[in-house]
C-alpha cells in the first residue's frame, strides 16, 4: 500500500503546479456536496497545514495520502472530469469519503488536540 501511495501522490503533486482559482472555486462545490462532512474535509486541510507547520505530527504515509486526495480534488486531472454534470463529482466524493472514514480516528484525536490547546491544556 505504501508504494501505490507514493506514486499516486507523485502523480499528482506533478500537477499541482496548474491549479488555478477556478480549480478552487470547483473544489468549494465539491466541499458542499459532502453536506455534514464538509467540515470534517476541512479540519483535514487544517491539519495537514499544522503538520507542515509542525504543529502537529503525522505518519508521512498517512500525510502522503491526504495530500494527494486534496491535489486530486483540486486537479483538474480526475477519473471522471468535474465538468461533465453531477456525475463528475462523484469519483472526488467518493474519495473524499473513503479518506475521511479512514482516517476518522486520527481526525478525532487532531480535534481534541485543538479543543485542548484552545482549553489552554495543548
Amino acid at each position: 500500500m505504501e508504494a501505490n501511495t507514493k506514486i499516486y501522490f507523485e502523480k499528482f503533486k506533478n500537477n499541482a503546479h496548474q491549479i488555478n482559482f477556478d480549480d478552487l472555486k470547483d473544489v468549494e462545490k465539491t466541499i458542499s456536496s459532502l453536506g455534514k462532512h464538509s467540515n470534517d474535509f476541512l479540519l483535514m486541510l487544517k491539519m495537514v497545514k499544522d503538520v507542515l507547520n509542525g504543529d502537529f505530527k503525522l505518519n508521512p504515509v498517512d500525510l502522503a495520502t491526504i495530500i494527494a486526495l486534496i491535489v486530486y480534488v483540486i486537479s483538474p486531472l480526475d477519473a471522471i472530469p468535474d465538468f461533465i454534470p453531477i456525475v463528475g463529482f462523484i469519483d472526488d466524493i467518493s474519495l473524499i469519503g473513503y479518506i475521511l472514514v479512514k482516517y476518522k480516528k486520527i481526525l478525532e484525536d487532531y480535534q481534541s488536540g485543538l479543543d485542548n490547546k484552545y482549553l489552554g491544556k495543548y
